[in-house]
């Protein structure tokens, strides 16, 4: 139990630091932390903060459309808590700009595949749900319809609402680009990349 817990918080450090680092790139944020992007640039709160609301709305919704609390859903909250702690860390720490676009494009395939790598370790110790994996789970089971189908509906959604906050405030498009699109694209296919050839470790640390 003490290798998955261990395991768990370096993934949940990882998968902090992806998102920070892809926010640093200046070609756009993941599609999972572009609304609170977009909130930390039009209000008092930080990154973390605004990472942290999100998923205590995620947490919240999940109640609403499940129409019970389970001990799942209320681990989420100290998780919440904690991720956006890590990510205001990770944000301080990170003084980092760009200056070409090429080192965009390094810190870019960085910040994929540390979340990737993070998002993959954190799932497979299956100790508590990520509150966008969970509230994706949560709708997919209501809906009856297939996880991958209402994470890609999920994660446009949050894109779109981005976009829709980010005119609304300023007139003019924060947060999306390039990034936005490749974390889309390579982000899911990393994941399945490192469950492939992590698996068997995966499954030594979960059954010892």
């Amino acid at each position: 139990m003490f290798k998955r817990l261990l395991i768990f918080c370096l993934g949940v450090s990882a998968l902090a630091l992806g998102i920070v680092l892809n926010t640093k790139t200046m070609l756009g944020v993941s599609s999972i932390s572009s609304v609170p992007y977009v909130l930390s640039n039009f209000s008092p709160l930080s990154l973390g903060q605004a990472t942290m609301a999100m998923y205590i709305i995620y947490v919240l919704s999940q109640v609403v459309l499940l129409k019970r609390l389970t001990v799942k859903m209320v681990l989420q909250i100290p998780f919440a808590f904690l991720f956006g702690l890590i990510v205001d860390l990770f944000d301080g720490l990170l003084q980092l700009t760009p200056t070409s676009f090429m080192w965009s494009l390094v810190y870019l395939v960085l910040a994929i595949v540390i979340t990737a790598f993070g998002a993959c370790l954190v799932v497979s110790m299956n100790l508590v749900l990520n509150p966008p994996d969970g509230i994706v789970n949560t709708i997919a089971f209501v809906s009856n319809q297939e996880f991958g189908r209402i994470k890609l509906i999920f994660d446009c959604s949050m894109v779109s609402l981005s976009l829709i906050l980010s005119w609304v405030f300023s007139h003019r498009l924060i947060g999306f680009g390039l990034g936005t699109i490749a974390s889309a694209l390579f982000i899911g296919q990393l994941i399945s990349f490192f469950n492939h050839y992590l698996a068997s470790f995966f499954a030594r640390v979960t059954n010892s």
